[in-house]
C-alpha cells in the first residue's frame, strides 16, 4: 500500500491516469446505474400493466362464462309454458292415469342442454318423490348411487334463491368416465308462494359444463412452466385452473398470501360471483428480459470504463513524455552540462514548458559565461588594488621619514600635522569594510581637527555630544562624519575669519534610530542657496558635474546601504548656522 502511495505521490502520469478515470467513471457509473434503474422500472411496469390487463380480461370473460350459465339455469322461470310444464309434472299425482311425469321434466332436460355446446349432462330431483331425471352427451351408463346432490342439498336448503355451483370433479356417477366436469346448481321454486315468504323447493337442477368452456378463455394467454391461472371460491378451492392438477385443491398458502418473493400474484374479483381470478407468475420468467437488458447495459458500461482507461493511459503519457524529457534534461543541467535542448511537439502548454526550457539553458549558459568573464576581471581588479596598495604603504613610509625629520629638527608642531596626515591617509585608503566603530570614525575626525586648530590656531573648537548615550564599538557608515566637519569647516566657518564652533551631536531615538547631526555657528545660507544643495542631493548627474560631492557622496552611500529614511537632512539660518543630520536603523544589540 505504502508504495501505491508513494507510487501516486511522484508520478504525474498515474495522478493523471487516475484522475482521469475518475472523473469519467463516475458520471459512466451513475449514468448506467440511472438508466438500468429506469430500464428495468419502466419494462417491469409495462410487464405489470399487460398482466395486470390480462387479468382483468379473463375475469371479465369469466363473468361472461358465469353469468350465461346464470340465464341458462333460469331458463326454467323465464320461460312460462317450460315452468308450467315443470309444475304440473311435479304437482301432478303420481297415479295420475296416462300422466308420464318424466317426459315433460325430460323434455326440459333437451332443451337445457341444447342451449350450450358445453353443458354434457343434466339432472333434475323432484324433492318431492327423490326421483332423479337425466340426460347426458355421452353413452355411459349412470350411476345414480354415485350422484352429489346429496352431499350439496344442505347447501342448496340454506340458500335456496342462489345459483350454487360445485368445483372441478370427475364423471364419478357414470360408469368407466374419465372426464372432469364442474357442476352448477339451482333451486326449482313455487312462483305460486311470495319468495318474501318461506320459499317451497319442487326441485333441484344440475347441469354438468365440460372444462373446455374456461379452457378456450385460457388458451388465449401464454404460460411459462410454473404459472398458472386459477379461479378461486370464497373458500380458498381452485375451480379452474390452467393446470388441471390443481383443479379441486386448496390454493397455495405461500401464493394465496403472496409471501413467495419469486412468484407475482395477481388477484382480479369476478363481478356477480364469490369467486376471483387468481395469477402467479415466475418473476424470472416474466423479467427474463429484463436480464438480457442489464446484461447488455452492463457490458456497454463496461466497454465504456474500458475504452475510458485506454484514453486515460493514452492521453496521460503523451502528457508526461515531454515532461519526463524535461526532467532528463534538468538531471543533466545539474550535473554541470548546459549543451542542452528538448524537442518540441506540441504547441500547447507542454509545447510552452519546453521551449522556455530551452530558452532558459541558453540564458544559463550565457549567463554562466558572462559570470565567467567577471570572475576573470574581479581577479584582475584585485590583482590592480593589490599593486595600488603599495603606492599608499611607499607614501607612509616617506611621510615617517619626513616626520623623523621634523623632530630631529625639534619641529614639534610639523610633526604632529605630518602623523596626523599620515593616520587620516590610512584610514581613508584603507579598502576594508563600509562599516566602522563611532570610535575609529571620531577619531579620525580628531585627527581631522588636529590640523585645522594648528591651521586656526585654535579658533575653531570641536564639541561631541550625546556619547552617554551610545556605545563606541556600534557600526556607522565609514567616512560619514569627517566630510560632514570637514564641509562645516570650510563653508560654515572659515568664511567668518574668526571663532567658529562645531558640535557633533549623538541621540537616540526609541531606542531604535541613532539620530548624529553635525551642527555649526558658521554664515549659513539663503534660502536660495539651501533649496540648490537640498536639489543636488536629489539630482541623479554624472559625478564630473556635481557640485557638493562630499555631501552628494555621503548621502547616497546611506539610502543605499540603510533606506531613504536615512539620507541627509539639511537645515541652515543665514549668520546662524547650518544643521546637517542622518538617522541610522538600531539592529538588535545596538548595531
Amino acid at each position: 500500500m505504502k508504495v501505491l502511495i508513494t507510487i501516486f505521490r511522484r508520478s504525474l502520469f498515474v495522478k493523471f491516469t487516475f484522475s482521469f478515470i475518475l472523473v469519467g467513471l463516475v458520471p459512466i457509473a451513475v449514468m448506467g446505474y440511472l438508466a438500468m434503474n429506469m430500464i428495468t422500472s419502466q419494462a417491469q411496469q409495462y410487464t405489470m400493466n399487460n398482466l395486470n390487463q390480462m387479468i382483468i380480461n379473463l375475469s371479465d370473460n369469466a363473468e361472461k362464462k358465469f353469468t350465461e350459465f346464470n340465464t341458462i339455469s333460469k331458463l326454467m322461470y323465464t320461460n312460462n309454458d317450460l315452468y308450467e310444464q315443470l309444475y304440473q309434472s311435479l304437482t301432478m299425482d303420481s297415479d295420475y292415469q296416462g300422466y308420464d311425469h318424466s317426459v315433460a321434466v325430460n323434455d326440459y332436460l333437451k332443451t337445457l342442454m341444447s342451449t350450450n355446446p358445453y353443458i354434457q349432462n343434466a339432472f333434475f330431483v323432484n324433492r318431492y318423490t327423490n326421483e332423479l331425471y337425466t340426460q347426458s352427451r355421452n353413452t355411459l351408463r349412470f350411476e345414480s348411487n354415485q350422484f352429489l346432490w346429496r352431499k350439496w342439498s344442505r347447501a342448496f336448503d340454506e340458500s335456496p334463491k342462489h345459483i350454487h355451483f360445485i368445483p372441478t370433479h370427475p364423471e364419478t356417477y357414470y360408469a368407466g368416465s374419465n372426464s372432469s366436469v364442474f357442476t352448477f346448481g339451482r333451486q326449482f321454486m313455487n312462483k305460486a308462494i311470495s319468495f318474501n315468504q318461506n320459499p317451497v323447493a319442487m326441485g333441484t337442477l344440475f347441469f354438468d359444463v365440460d372444462l373446455k368452456a374456461f379452457e378456450n378463455l385460457f388458451s388465449e394467454i401464454q404460460l411459462n412452466d410454473g404459472e398458472t391461472v386459477n379461479i378461486v371460491d370464497a373458500e380458498g378451492f381452485i375451480i379452474y385452473s390452467s393446470n388441471h392438477d390443481h383443479n379441486g385443491k386448496q390454493v397455495n398458502e405461500k401464493i394465496a398470501n403472496s409471501n413467495d418473493s419469486d412468484v407475482l400474484v395477481l388477484e382480479q374479483e369476478i363481478a356477480g360471483t364469490d369467486f376471483k381470478l387468481m395469477g402467479a407468475f415466475q418473476k424470472h420468467e416474466l423479467y427474463s428480459s429484463l436480464i438480457v437488458i442489464q446484461q447488455w447495459t452492463s457490458f456497454i458500461v463496461a466497454g465504456c470504463i474500458l475504452f475510458l482507461i485506454m484514453l486515460a493511459v493514452i492521453f496521460s503519457k503523451r502528457l508526461s513524455r515531454p515532461i519526463r524529457e524535461v526532467i532528463r534534461q534538468m538531471a543533466k543541467a545539474e550535473s554541470g552540462n548546459l549543451d542542452l535542448h528538448v524537442p518540441v511537439h506540441s504547441i500547447d502548454e507542454v509545447g510552452q514548458l519546453a521551449r522556455s526550457f530551452n530558452r532558459m539553458a541558453d540564458r544559463l549558459s550565457q549567463f554562466i559565461n558572462v559570470a565567467y568573464l567577471a570572475e576573470i576581471k574581479q581577479k584582475q581588479a584585485e590583482l590592480n588594488a593589490l599593486k595600488s596598495q603599495i603606492r599608499p604603504h611607499y607614501l607612509y613610509n616617506t611621510l615617517e621619514v619626513i616626520r623623523m625629520s621634523a623632530i630631529t629638527n625639534d619641529d614639534r608642531p610639523v610633526a604632529d600635522m605630518i602623523h596626523s596626515l599620515s593616520q587620516q591617509m590610512e584610514y581613508v585608503l584603507d579598502y576594508g569594510e563600509n562599516l566602522v566603530s563611532i570610535g575609529e570614525e571620531l577619531e579620525h575626525v580628531h585627527h581631522y581637527f588636529k590640523l585645522i586648530r594648528i591651521r586656526t590656531d585654535d579658533m575653531i573648537q570641536l564639541e561631541v555630544e550625546g556619547l552617554d548615550q551610545i556605545e563606541s564599538s556600534w557600526q556607522i557608515l565609514k567616512m560619514s562624519i569627517q566630510p560632514l566637519v570637514e564641509n562645516a569647516v570650510q563653508h560654515g566657518i572659515w568664511p567668518l575669519s574668526g571663532k567658529g564652533r562645531i558640535c557633533i551631536e549623538f541621540q537616540l531615538l526609541d531606542r531604535r534610530h541613532l539620530s548624529i547631526r553635525i551642527i555649526d555657528d558658521g554664515i549659513g545660507m539663503r534660502e536660495d542657496k539651501l533649496f540648490e544643495v537640498l536639489s543636488s542631493l536629489k539630482e541623479d548627474t554624472a559625478p564630473h558635474l556635481r557640485k557638493h560631492v562630499g555631501l552628494k557622496n555621503v548621502h547616497d552611500r546611506l539610502k543605499s546601504l540603510f533606506g531613504e529614511e536615512s539620507g541627509l537632512v539639511i537645515e541652515s539660518r543665514l549668520n546662524i548656522g547650518t544643521s546637517v543630520q542622518f538617522t541610522l536603523p538600531l539592529s538588535e544589540g545596538g548595531n
